[in-house]
C-alpha cells in the first residue's frame, strides 16, 4: 500500500486500467478457446454418431441376411473416414473387431467409460472423451447397441482423436491472442491519452493551488478542458482563491497597520499570553527597557526583562485577577521612570489569554515637574529679594523718616529704584521668554552686518567702562540671512553683555561673523577672555536662572534668564547655540544661520 500511495494518479490508472483489461481479456479468450472447443466436440460428436448409425444399419442387413461377416472389409466397404477408430464390441465385451489394432490382443472393453454410460444410462448412446492408452492420445468415444433379432448383439464404437481440433484450436489461440494483443495495445493507447488529459487538468490544478499555498494569487494557470467536474472544481477553487487573496490583503492591511501604530505610539506595549510568553514587543517598548535582543517572540517574559520588580507586579496582577491594574516603576540602570498598566488579553467569551502591559515614559514629565518646581521656587527667590530689599527700605523711611538724614533718604531711594528695576528687568525677561517659547517666526532677508554693528555700537561704551576692549570681527560685506533681526540683536546683545560682565579688567571680547565655505549658511561668535565656564556648569548655562557665579551675576545687574531667551531664540531660527570654553581661559559661543 505505500509503495502504490507513492505512485502518480496518472500511474495508478494506467495499472488498474491494464490489469482490468488483463482480466478482461483472460476471461474472454479462455472462454472462446472453451466454447470453441466445445463447438467442434459437439459436431464431431454429431458425426460420429451419424457414421456408428450408418455402420449399425449396413451391419443389422448383413446379420438378418445370414451371411458371414468379415468385419474388416465390412467397414472399409463403406468407405468410413480414415480417422476414424472403429471398434466391434461383443456383449461380454470382448473386442470382435478394431480397426487400428489385433481384437485378440485386446482386452474387455465392458469396463470402458462409454460402454458403462451406454449399459446404465438412459441414453441411447454412449459417450466419453479420454486418454486412450493403446494410442497414447485423447479420444472422443461414441458407443451405440448393436440389436439383433429382438437381443443385442453387441456394440458398436466409434472413435476420433481430438488432436486436429487441438490443432485447430492451438491455431485460433494465436489468432485470437494477435487481435486481443491489439486490442489491448489500442485501448491502452485510448486509456493513456484519457488518464494523460485527465491528469495533466488535475497536474495544472495542482500546481495552481502550491502557487497560491505560496501566496502568489496573481499568477494564473490556464487548466485544460477535462471533464465538468474538474472545471467546475477548477472554477470553485478559483473563486475561492481571490476571496482568500482580498481576506489576506485585507488582513495584511490590518496587520499593517496595527504594526504602524505600535511603532509610531509613545508608549511601549508588549503582551504576553497565559503562560506569561511574548506574542508581540513594540521597538519603543524595547528602547524603554534597554533591551537589545532580538527575536522576544515566544520568549519567557521574565527571560527577557530582568527587573525584579516589574516581575514581582506581574505577579501580584496574576493573585489579584483584577481586569486593569497600573504601577509606576523606576528602572535601572538610568532612572527611567515608567507607569505600567495591565490590562487583561480576553476571548470571545471573556476568558483571560494573556495580559496587554503598556508602558508610559514618564521621564520627561517628572523632569519637566521638577524643572517647574524649581522655576517657581527660582521666580519666587528672584522676586522676593528684590522686594524684601525694597518693603525693608520702605518701611525703614516710612517709620524712621523723621530721624533719617536726607543724604541716607536718597541712598535708600536709589537701592529701592535699583531693586525695582531690577524687578522690572526680571518680569520682562520673563515675558519675554514666554512669549519667545510659544512663538512661531516667519523668517525674513534681513542685514546680519547691520545687526552686528548696532550691537557693537550699544555695548561699547560699557566694555570701554569697564576696561574691555570690544573688538568688531566680521567683513563690511555679507550675505542676507534668514532671521528676525530685532531678535538676533538681542542674542548678540546678550552673549557680548554677559562676555562684558565675566571678562576682567583689560580683557578682550571680540564679535565675529563669517560665511561658512560651502556659502550655505552664516556664523555668528561672540569670544572673550573672561573666566570661563567649566565642563558641569556648560550642560545647565542655559537653564533659566542658572548661575554660573550667582554673586558677580547679582553684583552686575543679571537675571539668570538671558541666555535661555538666547538658546529659545536660536533655535526658533532653526540652529543651535554651541560653546566652547575652559575655566580661567574664556568662552566662545557660536550659532549659526541660514543664507536667504
Amino acid at each position: 500500500m505505500w509503495r502504490w500511495n507513492r505512485l502518480s494518479l496518472r500511474q495508478q490508472l494506467l495499472i488498474v486500467f491494464l490489469v482490468l483489461q488483463l482480466v478482461i481479456v483472460t476471461f474472454i479468450f479462455l472462454y472462446n478457446q472453451q466454447h470453441q472447443k466445445d463447438f467442434y466436440i459437439s459436431e464431431l460428436e454429431e458425426s460420429l454418431l451419424k457414421e456408428a448409425n450408418l455402420l449399425i444399419d449396413s451391419g443389422q442387413i448383413l446379420l438378418e441376411s445370414g451371411l458371414e461377416i468379415n468385419f474388416e472389409d465390412f467397414v472399409e466397404g463403406l468407405n468410413i473416414n480414415d480417422s476414424r477408430r472403429v471398434t466391434i464390441i461383443a456383449e461380454d465385451g470382448t473386442v470382435l473387431y478394431d480397426s487400428d489394432f489385433s481384437a485378440e490382443e485386446m482386452e474387455p472393453h465392458d469396463t470402458r467409460p462409454e460402454v458403462i454410460e451406454l449399459i446404465e444410462g438412459d441414453e441411447e448412446y454412449g459417450r466419453a472423451i479420454r486418454f486412450s492408452e493403446t494410442i497414447q492420445e485423447s479420444f472422443l468415444y461414441i458407443v451405440s447397441p448393436i440389436e439383433f433379432d429382438g437381443g443385442n448383439f453387441g456394440y458398436l464404437r466409434v472413435a476420433q482423436s481430438l488432436n486436429s481440433i487441438e490443432e485447430t484450436l492451438a491455431e485460433n489461440r494465436i489468432n485470437y491472442l494477435i487481435f486481443f494483443g491489439l486490442i489491448l495495445l489500442v485501448s491502452t493507447g485510448v486509456i493513456f491519452w484519457i488518464s494523460k488529459s485527465l491528469t495533466k487538468s488535475l497536474a495544472d490544478f495542482n500546481l495552481k493551488t502550491q502557487k497560491i499555498s505560496r501566496g502568489n494569487f496573481k499568477e494564473n494557470i490556464k487548466i485544460e478542458e477535462g471533464n465538468k467536474e474538474i472545471e467546475e472544481l477548477n472554477n470553485s477553487f478559483t473563486k475561492m482563491a481571490q476571496i482568500l487573496e482580498t481576506k489576506l490583503n485585507e488582513l495584511d492591511q490590518e496587520i499593517n497597520k496595527r504594526e504602524a501604530i505600535l511603532k509610531g505610539m509613545m508608549d511601549g506595549v508588549i503582551a504576553i499570553d497565559k503562560n506569561n510568553k511574548i506574542i508581540m514587543f513594540n521597538p519603543v517598548a524595547k528602547k524603554m527597557l534597554r533591551i537589545t535582543q532580538e527575536d522576544l517572540i515566544g520568549k519567557k517574559i521574565n527571560h527577557v526583562i530582568r527587573q525584579y520588580q516589574f516581575i514581582e507586579m506581574l505577579e501580584d496582577d496574576e493573585k489579584n485577577g483584577e481586569s486593569q491594574e497600573t504601577f509606576e516603576l523606576k528602572i535601572q540602570p538610568g532612572g527611567r521612570i515608567l507607569r505600567i498598566h495591565l490590562t487583561d488579553l480576553l476571548d470571545q467569551n471573556d476568558n483571560k489569554t494573556g495580559t496587554i502591559i503598556t508602558l508610559t515614559d514618564l521621564t520627561e514629565l517628572r523632569r519637566l515637574e521638577k524643572v517647574r518646581q524649581e522655576f517657581v521656587a527660582n521666580v519666587s527667590h528672584e522676586l522676593r529679594t528684590p522686594l524684601t530689599s525694597i518693603i525693608g527700605y520702605l518701611e525703614t523711611l516710612v517709620d524712621d523718616s523723621d530721624e533719617i538724614s536726607d543724604e541716607l533718604q536718597d541712598k535708600f531711594l536709589k537701592i529701592i529704584k535699583n531693586e525695582a528695576d531690577r524687578l522690572y528687568l526680571l518680569v520682562n525677561d520673563l515675558l519675554q521668554l514666554s512669549k519667545i517659547e510659544g512663538e512661531s517666526l516667519d523668517l525674513k532677508k534681513g542685514d546680519l552686518i547691520a545687526v552686528l554693528d548696532n550691537t557693537f555700537q550699544r555695548l561699547q561704551d560699557k566694555a570701554l567702562e569697564a576696561k574691555i576692549k570690544l573688538v568688531p570681527d566680521y567683513p563690511e560685506e555679507l550675505p542676507e540671512v534668514k532671521m528676525i533681526p530685532e531678535q538676533i540683536e538681542q542674542v548678540i546683545y546678550n552673549l557680548v553683555d554677559n562676555a562684558i560682565k565675566y571678562t576682567p579688567e583689560d580683557g578682550e571680547v571680540i564679535i565675529r561673523s563669517s560665511l561658512s565655505d560651502n556659502g550655505e549658511y552664516v556664523t555668528v561668535e561672540v569670544e572673550d577672555t573672561g573666566i570661563g565656564i567649566s565642563r558641569n556648569d556648560q550642560k545647565r548655562i542655559f537653564e533659566r536662572f542658572y548661575r554660573v557665579d550667582k554673586a558677580r551675576s547679582r553684583e552686575k545687574g543679571g537675571t539668570g534668564i538671558g541666555l535661555s531667551i538666547v538658546k529659545h531664540i536660536v533655535q526658533n531660527h532653526g540652529s543651535n547655540i554651541e560653546i566652547e570654553s575652559q575655566p580661567g581661559k574664556g568662552s566662545l559661543f557660536r550659532f549659526k544661520l541660514e543664507i536667504a
